[in-house]
């Protein structure tokens, strides 16, 4: 299962937190809004026994497209900015049904995530497409 995530430089968190497996999206988002200009509100995302460190608002995203692709009893590979041990980087993830994701507090609350915009804005439209005119929709 550790395959499935798949950092372009280096995947942060060996020790990651003990929370339990789930889609967790009402927790993702409680009392953790954009910090401002330049940090912003951290998250931990865990995924195949590792943990990688983004933004809220990504967190919040991924959560809510995995869960439009469990609905629709699918699954894709996203690409998620993360903040690593050298900077900036990025970690793809296969996310859908049958695919666990939780998400928790991360171990520094404010960092700077680049990316997190395009990411966001990536998430969206992937929704977008899924839920969009003859995609289940009854």
């Amino acid at each position: 299962a550790a395959e499935m995530l798949k950092p372009h430089g280096g995947c942060p968190a060996p020790n990651a937190p003990a929370w339990g497996w789930g889609l967790v999206a009402r927790e993702a988002h409680r009392g953790h809004e954009d910090a401002g200009e330049g940090s912003v509100a951290m998250r931990s995302i865990m995924y195949a026994g590792q943990a990688v460190t983004s933004s809220d608002r990504v967190a919040i995203e991924l959560l809510s497209y995995a869960k439009s692709l469990a609905t629709h009893g699918t699954v894709d590979v996203v690409s998620i900015p993360i903040v690593g041990a050298t900077g900036a980087d990025s970690c793809d993830l296969l996310v859908g049904s049958g695919i666990a994701i939780a998400v928790g507090p991360a171990a520094d609350p404010l960092a700077d995530v680049v990316g997190a915009d395009l990411a966001i804005d990536d998430l969206r439209e992937r929704q977008a497409r899924l839920v969009g005119p003859g995609f289940g929709a009854a």
